[in-house]
């Protein structure tokens, strides 16, 4: 305690006070040693005239009566001018040696020793004093105290963490003989030591768990702290990239992540091979593994087990939908003019195979499975809408070359190529166009009913260079 000092049985021509003269244990300190001159004059004194040395012995050790185990951190400071002050090694243990000028009656001087790392034992020493000008000695005393009971961090670490798992309790204090934590009912005893640091796990429950750290001493005497661990609310996301729309071959990235969520998460439609996944990642994947007969989209969603909040579920789910482009038919005819033989060309179809029912003779429906399906197309005698040939001569043809296209329809009024008019004969339903040889030019005949309604067909055109 600062202003309190210790005085040396008065053998010594000086006297000799610290300050302060109550230290904590374990902790890094300083004193100051004032040398006071308190005689009503100065006799003649053995010794130099112009310096005087004095010694103060460092009890070195682990015991209550001694100061220090390192003593060799000890660094003395004079603070008074013409005075000076060393420290040494000596047989038994360490001095500090002082020297300097008489000290004129009423007057004193001082001597910092900083850097003193006071050990854990609690006590009193006595640091001698020795007067080489004098050949008196003496001592002061510092007493070594526990330090004030203190609760310096009580915490729970993490603070927040997912429902069923443990997170740790620390705390540092200082003082006291013994802390107790509570409602774990566990005691656990404090070192001697100025700072005393150290944990226990716990598993909190939902949604919360208060704890309590109650430090005591052996006089009966105990300070609290509070601390919390709460259960983190379990939170789930998935996206996909791209968004769509897609066609079923494409390839999407499914990406999720996860909040205070119970791992495994749950993703469905599950995975090949990966029916649980991490609480984040990442995973390519095909619409047409996982898309049902015409289905028009696929949803994947995630499922998180967690504390929620709500007593009635205990996990979060995430979904994504992922639109799909429709199946297509881009072609259903004949080969050639004498509509013997036909062929068709479908995209975006699902898994079920394509099915051609006949309808009466020469007359046939095709149907193809996919999103937005079945699509539907007809070819032969009846009253459905037709492209039913399609021919470019030449085909393959040269780079920049004239191409002849014929086509027949059936119960058309108009017609298209790649999106411009062409010639129809309505009667004949019938018609033919010129077009010059260009690469990547797929022809695609559009026709058209009175209705409105349309019919596509594509043909390959292609391109050599002459």
């Amino acid at each position: 305690m600062t202003g309190e000092t210790a005085l040396q049985a008065p053998t010594t021509y000086y006297s000799y006070t610290v300050d302060p003269y109550r230290l904590t244990i374990g902790e890094t300190a300083g004193l100051v040693l004032t040398i006071s001159n308190l005689n009503p004059a100065d006799p003649d004194v053995p010794g130099d005239e112009d310096e005087r040395t004095i010694l103060v012995r460092i009890p070195v050790g682990s015991a209550d009566g001694n100061l220090t185990e390192s003593p060799r951190s000890i660094s003395p400071v004079a603070r008074t001018p013409g005075w000076d002050a060393v420290l040494r090694p000596d047989p038994e243990g360490y001095l500090v040696e002082i020297f300097g000028p008489p000290i004129a009656s009423g007057h004193s001087a001082q001597i910092e020793l900083r850097q003193i790392q006071v050990n854990d034992a609690v006590g009193a020493v006595v640091l001698p004093v020795i007067e080489d000008f004098s050949g008196e000695s003496g001592g002061v005393v510092v007493v070594k105290e526990r330090p004030e009971m203190r609760i310096i961090e009580f915490t729970a670490d993490p603070s927040k963490v997912t429902m069923g798992r443990s997170c740790d309790l620390r705390w540092t204090v200082s003082g006291g003989t013994h802390v107790e934590v509570l409602p774990l009912d566990k005691t656990i005893e404090v070192s001697g030591t100025a700072r005393f640091s150290d944990s226990l796990p716990t598993t909190p429950s939902p949604p919360h768990s208060l704890y309590t750290l109650r430090l005591c001493n052996d006089n009966g005497r105990s300070v609290e702290a509070v601390t919390a661990a709460y259960i983190g609310k379990v939170t789930a996301s998935l996206t996909c990239n791209p968004p769509g729309p897609l066609d079923l071959d494409d390839i999407v990235t499914l990406s999720w992540k996860s909040q205070y969520a119970i791992v495994p998460l749950r993703l469905s439609p599950p995975l090949p091979n990966l029916p649980w996944v991490a609480e984040h990642g990442s995973v390519a994947v095909k619409p047409f593994d996982f898309v049902q007969p015409n289905q028009s989209s696929v949803t994947f969603t995630l499922q998180a087990d967690g504390y929620t909040g709500d007593a009635k579920t205990d996990y979060a789910t995430a979904s994504v939908t992922i639109p799909l482009n429709s199946v297509r038919i881009l072609r259903f005819g004949y080969t050639d003019g004498t509509k013997t033989e036909f062929t068709f060309k479908t995209e975006n179809a699902d898994r079920e195979p394509a099915r051609i029912d006949v309808m009466s003779t020469n007359s046939f429906r095709l149907t193809v499975s996919g999103p937005g399906g079945p699509a539907v197309a007809y070819l032969g005698p009846g009253p459905f809408l037709q492209v039913q040939t399609l021919t470019a001569t030449p085909n393959p043809a040269p780079r920049g070359a004239p191409v002849t296209i014929d086509y027949t329809t059936l119960n058309a009024v108009s017609a298209s190529l790649n999106g411009a008019a062409v010639p129809l004969d309505v009667a004949a339903q019938k018609g033919r166009t010129t077009v010059t040889a260009a690469a990547g030019s797929d022809l695609v005949l559009t026709v058209t009913a009175k209705d409105g309604k349309t019919v596509s067909s594509l043909l390959p055109l292609v391109v050599t260079d002459a």
